[in-house]
């Protein structure tokens, strides 16, 4: 299965955060290039906007900077004791077989990420593992998935977690003929803002 590929609509606001993000941490396009093994014209398209990313090269990204991936779909929100969410408000990426909704950084503590994934029969997470920072907490909520974490192989059913260090290699799986459901938390010290000034430059 193909890796999928952020839409059109995101592309655009990805590349201005890209372009933001790199400008932050000191980073030239060519040295961003050099630490994502990505070539200086892949950077330059994707915040040009003239390229739409695959997620696996986002995420390869989002590890050199040292930032999570849902940083690229959420816009900071002002705090609030209460918030409610709507469906409707949730920035979301759809591709054929593929769903996540990605919830505002602002909900729970900025130390939590939290996306829910709605994936159907065959779908995965590509052909190259996952490696971030921080813990990564896994609820299938519907139908049945498989991880992989360190060639290990985890069923997981309704209402089953999993919870692991998110540094490890991993990857997800859907080999039922059914659609899947399951929500992802990812907890990690990273902020941009902070890490934007304890960084030197060019690191």
């Amino acid at each position: 299965m193909a890796e999928p590929h952020v839409n059109t609509t995101q592309s655009h606001e990805i590349g201005e955060k890209l372009k933001s993000f790199r400008k932050a941490h000191g980073l030239s396009i060519r040295v961003l290039a050099e630490k994502a093994s990505l070539s200086p014209n892949t950077i330059s398209l994707i915040e040009s906007s003239a390229s739409s990313p695959t997620v696996a090269t986002l995420q390869t990204i989002a590890n050199v900077l040292d930032i999570p991936l849902s940083a690229f779909f959420t816009n900071p929100e002002p705090e609030d004791d209460v918030v409610l969410i709507k469906a409707q408000d949730q920035d979301k990426q759809v591709t054929p077989g593929l769903s996540v909704s990605v919830f505002p950084s602002h909900v729970l503590d900025h130390r939590v990420r939290v996306m829910h994934f709605a994936i159907g029969p065959g779908a995965s997470s590509g052909n190259e593992s996952l490696v971030h920072p921080g813990d990564e907490l896994v609820m299938c909520l519907q139908g049945e998935l498989e991880y992989v974490v360190m060639d290990r192989v985890y069923r997981l059913k309704k209402q089953d977690s999993l919870a692991f260090k998110a540094h490890l290699p991993h990857s997800w799986y859907n080999r039922s003929q059914a659609e899947t459901h399951f929500l992802v938390l990812i907890t990690t010290e990273t902020d941009l803002s902070f890490r934007a000034h304890v960084l030197p430059s060019g690191q």
